[in-house]
């Protein structure tokens, strides 16, 4: 695979943010989740001040439950997940709106509740409101496999469902973030042709650089960055490349994405605690190293740090906006 690594074409699409201080960001865990069920495997919540500024933390709901079986399962790991995070209120805090953002970098941790499958939701738009009334402030639509929403990845050809078009437009109305991560390509468009603020794809790799039905092929790359979406690398050592992975194949996606789309599309989304990691990479403590081989790669300090966690911050603040506040 030939890249061409001139930094100068990574800037085609809008301009960078700034800010004074560098931060982390993640868009996707499924750290919450481990540790309501099991014990997870690798983000110490306890240490994870120490690491990340910002980090979006995933109740999943498994693809084979649905409607009923899907929202107790829904209501009994977010049960679990809100009471682990009420006993570290000292390290960590919930992110409910924009103004929680300037709380960063005070010595704890953002947390942006999210829910991954909204199979819950399983047809009632009201929950749309009682979840964001408990907390939550992005969901991702589906899993791999069809829910009430429309299609996962498994079935690329279905569209959004009649009530998943109405979901997508309440909750374009409201100050949360739709995650379009796992839709399949139908649906995938469907909620970039129905949404009325910018979408994200919290944890995903390149099609082009490895043809994994759970990356993202060029031509919905560029749809999502042209409708002010953003895009999170994951470090899924599935996505990346066929055998053992490394963070070298990592940065192989990266550049590629930062090439096609430009730095200011896309963020970090580790996928850490729900996957298995390529070579050296062990947690959120191994964060320092990305950006030592971004800086490898050519990356400049001004693109690493919109990478790592600029551009997520800034997009989080724009989506949780109140609209007319």
């Amino acid at each position: 695979m030939n890249i061409d690594f001139e930094m100068v074409s990574r800037c085609l699409r809008g301009s960078l943010s700034f800010f004074s201080d560098k931060t982390i960001a993640d868009g996707h865990a499924d750290t919450l989740r481990e540790m309501v069920l099991k014990e997870a495997r690798h983000v110490d919540i306890d240490q994870i001040d120490r690491y990340v500024d910002l980090q979006f933390f995933a109740v999943y709901v498994e693809e084979e439950t649905d409607g009923k079986a899907a929202y107790e399962e829904e209501q009994r790991i977010f049960r679990g997940a809100a009471e682990l995070l009420a006993k570290r209120s000292e390290k960590l805090f919930i992110v409910e709106g924009q103004n929680d953002l300037a709380k960063i970098g005070q010595g704890r941790t953002a947390v942006v509740l999210a829910m991954e499958n909204c199979a819950s939701f399983d047809g009632d738009l009201s929950r749309i409101d009682a979840y964001y009334d408990a907390g939550y402030r992005s969901f991702g639509l589906t899993w791999n496999h069809p829910n009430c929403i429309g299609g996962g990845v498994a079935a690329p050809e279905l569209p959004l469902s009649p009530f998943g078009r109405e979901a997508v437009r309440k909750m374009g109305r409201l100050p949360v973030i739709i995650d379009m991560a796992h839709l399949g390509e139908r649906s995938f468009y469907d909620t970039l042709e129905l949404a009325e603020k910018p979408p994200f794809y919290s944890h995903g790799c390149c099609y082009g650089c490895f043809p994994h039905r759970r990356n993202l092929k060029d031509d919905q790359m560029k749809a999502l960055a042209d409708a002010g979406g953003i895009f999170g690398l994951t470090l899924c050592k599935h996505f990346l490349t066929n055998g053992e992975a490394t963070i070298s194949d990592f940065l192989d996606h990266l550049v590629y994405a930062a090439e096609l789309i430009g730095v200011s599309s896309i963020c970090l989304g580790s996928d850490f605690d729900g996957t298995d990691l390529p070579q050296g990479i062990k947690g959120p403590e191994d964060w320092g190293s990305i950006e030592e081989a971004m800086a490898l790669r050519g990356f400049a300090p001004y693109e690493i740090a919109a990478i790592m966690g600029n551009n997520l911050v800034r997009f989080v603040s724009d989506a949780l906006a109140v609209v007319g506040g």
